[in-house]
């Protein structure tokens, strides 16, 4: 019925799954190859243009986050100024709309520092 049985005695040492893989023996998650490559691919296609639309820094930085376990404290630390940015598409007192990720914000140099570090270093595990 779309289980499979498996003997007891068998162990896994590398389970995937959500993008991530839980390496059992080391304790710990990894990234797969394929969400390290689109996160470096993500932020270098944010990198062409000083303008981006508030909703793609929300993506990238959505995938970021999905991915803490496997990156550390350092996902949170590295995508600060990418929220700020994000929040910088509302106007005062307005409050949050699928519209206003539409809006086009201006990468300043924190932005562009935060997408370099992600397309430089690749933290895993």
């Amino acid at each position: 019925m779309g289980f499979v049985l498996r003997p007891f005695c068998e162990t896994y040492d590398k389970s995937p799954g959500l993008g991530m893989i839980a390496d059992l023996r080391a304790q710990k998650y990894l990234m797969t190859p394929k969400r390290q490559d689109q996160i470096v691919s993500m932020a270098k296609t944010l990198l062409e243009s000083r303008t981006q639309r508030a909703r793609r820094l929300a993506q990238i930085a959505g995938v970021i986050m999905s991915q803490v376990a496997a990156i550390g404290p350092i996902a949170r630390i590295r995508t600060r100024y990418i929220y700020a940015c994000i929040k910088t598409r509302l106007f005062p007192l307005e409050k949050s709309s699928t519209e206003s990720y539409d809006r086009v914000v201006l990468l300043d140099e924190n932005i562009v520092m935060e997408l370099q570090f992600w397309i430089v270093r690749k933290y895993n595990g």
